[in-house]
């Protein structure tokens, strides 16, 4: 799952979270639906901090010392 998915998913369960809040026994699930949510959200912004491949190393193939 790329971080757009998981941006996505992080919208989704908002979402699902908004719909048991006012609900009285409803707030602990909205609860559970808010943190799988926030989980969601940290791990799209960690993709996105992620570090490019190194193919550019990859492909400039050896550098030379000298």
């Amino acid at each position: 799952m790329d971080g757009r998915a998981h941006f996505r998913k992080a919208e989704q369960f908002a979402d699902k979270a908004a719909e048991y809040l006012g609900h009285g026994d409803g707030q602990d699930t909205a609860a559970v639906w808010a943190a799988v949510a926030q989980v969601h959200a940290t791990l799209a912004i960690a993709a996105g901090l992620r570090p490019e491949p190194e193919q550019e190393l990859e492909q400039a193939g050896p550098q030379s010392l000298t």
